[in-house]
């Protein structure tokens, strides 16, 4: 039960800390500053608490500062004879709310520079959070200018809509036979893929990627991959449409005048991005394919699918990544005895 804040930082299992729900005011972990941080953590150099937030009568934790350093310490696991299982931490009591406007808060003063991606993730935090607080009171709390408040905010009331706005426009468009209209883009609508089983004594063993054999329980995802796939082809396409209006909007045709293409180009790179995370890439490094066998058959890379994006690979260490390709080198030379 948590009360007042913790004037001194006390120690807390790392394995009670809920990332999934905790908010995100980073548009992205980066690996070198993880990496950074574990090194300072293994030099012994004093680092600062992670700052979490306790609501009273729930389990866990919710962290509002700290994601790079949590991070760096988990990191640590291989390279240590006892994997760490707590984090300092200053506790205060609240939920996400008052998690989040901490969070806020803290991300503008901290050391590590933001991005404009990252001031972007703040805004979209706050509105999602807070969509009645003014342009004014939503810039103090993120550190930003009230003009990215108004562009997030139009932004976001064109996209709630955007749906049925394209449908209209879609129906609209097959009416018109005017030569200067761009021809409307066909978005598929993918539908779920029943996840066949393998025969064993017949099939081949399924394989990520780069070719390292996948463990039968979570197989069953790379069959789900073109679904993904179609789902990315379509935002493509639907770049393409923009890319069409943007060589309009000189023209006589005024219907997409107020269109702001670099905005719609950037959202849909930037959605394009977020559906290709879920794509499976590598049979994940931390569990190898088998989630359940992690503290509370969790597993905090790849969040129980046993296999992770190209992503996440990308940010695994030159170590392991090594290893990996003599376990593939293996599992060739066993394939063909």
């Amino acid at each position: 039960m948590a009360t007042a804040p913790t004037k001194d930082p006390e120690a807390i299992s790392i394995a009670a800390i809920d990332l999934v729900n905790s908010p995100r005011v980073r548009s992205e972990t980066r690996g070198e500053i993880i990496e950074e941080y574990a090194n300072r953590y293994l030099a012994n150099e004093k680092m600062p608490p992670v700052i979490v937030f306790e609501n009273e009568g729930e389990p866990g934790f919710l962290l509002a500062d700290g994601r790079h350093r949590l991070e760096a310490i988990k990191s640590l696991a291989p390279r240590l004879p006892k994997p760490p299982q707590s984090v300092k931490a200053i506790k205060y009591p609240g939920g996400y709310e008052e998690a989040l406007t901490y969070a806020l808060l803290a991300n503008d003063r901290n050391g590590m520079r933001r991005s404009n991606e990252d001031k972007r993730r703040c805004v979209e935090a706050a509105l999602e959070q807070w969509p009645d607080k003014t342009q004014k009171e939503i810039a103090e709390l993120c550190g930003v200018s009230q003009q990215m408040i108004s562009d997030a905010r139009a932004a976001t009331a064109e996209a709630k809509n955007v749906k049925g706005e394209i449908q209209q426009t879609y129906k609209r468009l097959d009416n018109e036979s005017s030569d200067d209209q761009p021809k409307p883009v066909k978005l598929a609508t993918p539908q779920p893929t029943a996840v066949k089983p393998r025969d064993r004594t017949k099939d081949a063993p399924a394989t990520d990627s780069m070719g390292c054999w996948v463990p039968d329980g979570v197989a069953g995802y790379l069959q789900m991959d073109p679904e993904v796939q179609k789902i990315m082809t379509s935002i493509s396409a639907l770049k393409g449409f923009v890319e069409k209006i943007e060589a309009m909007q000189s023209g006589s045709n005024k219907m997409w005048v107020e269109l702001n293409i670099g905005s719609a180009k950037a959202d849909l790179d930037r959605l394009r991005a977020n559906f290709k995370t879920c794509k499976s890439y590598a049979l994940c490094n931390l569990c190898q394919g088998h989630p359940e066998t992690q503290p509370k058959a969790h597993c905090t890379q790849c969040l129980g699918k046993g296999l992770i994006s190209e992503f996440k690979w990308h940010f695994v260490r030159p170590e392991i990544k090594k290893m990996r390709e003599l376990q593939i080198q293996n599992q060739r030379k066993e394939k063909t005895k």
